[in-house]
């Protein structure tokens, strides 16, 4: 008989999600999802009782990507512009500060820069913004009351009058 090495190592995707936790509704609600199949009966008993002891980390990120399947890329940014007007240039501070009002979770959503920070250049460039790059600065950041951030202009102005807009809206001309 050959002895065969026991992999302890394996990991399974149970273990790999941390424990942290979520709201019960949500959790009961995920569960339902993941174990709910032809043939199922739905009831506890069918879960496996770790699974409904332990906290699950479900990432906003993915819960918003799943509501908003059904919208356009840019459509929740361009509600956003429209309810500031349109202006010349913009900062994603400011249009952070505005969706929070209007949509919670699309405001969450910009303001997780580690993950989202390839994808909102590009949602911008769908809604006629491009991103203005300061002269005066190395990096092309603007200064605005003692933090630095990215400013973005009409792609329909010159880049002449972008970089005004950006300027008049960091308040040093």
């Amino acid at each position: 008989m050959v002895k065969t090495r026991q992999h302890t190592s394996r990991v399974t995707p149970w273990q790999m999600i941390a424990a942290e936790p979520i709201d019960h509704a949500f959790k009961q609600c995920i569960l339902g999802e993941i174990y709910s199949h032809p043939g199922s009966k739905g009831g506890e008993a069918e879960r496996p009782t770790f699974l409904s002891e332990r906290p699950l980390r479900i990432s906003l990120r993915n819960a918003y990507a799943r509501r908003s399947s059904t919208r356009a890329p840019g459509e929740e940014l361009q509600d956003v512009l429209d309810d500031l007007g349109q202006p010349d240039a913009v900062t994603l501070d400011q249009v952070a500060n505005r969706a929070s009002l209007l949509q919670p979770s699309f405001a969450e959503w910009l303001r997780d820069t580690k993950v989202n920070a390839r994808r909102i250049p590009h949602r911008f460039e769908d809604c006629g913004y491009v991103a203005v790059r300061n002269p005066n600065d190395s990096e092309g950041r603007w200064k605005i009351e003692g933090k630095r951030h990215t400013i973005y202009g009409k792609a329909s102005l010159t880049e002449r009058e972008r970089i005004d807009a950006a300027f008049r809206l960091a308040g040093t001309r």
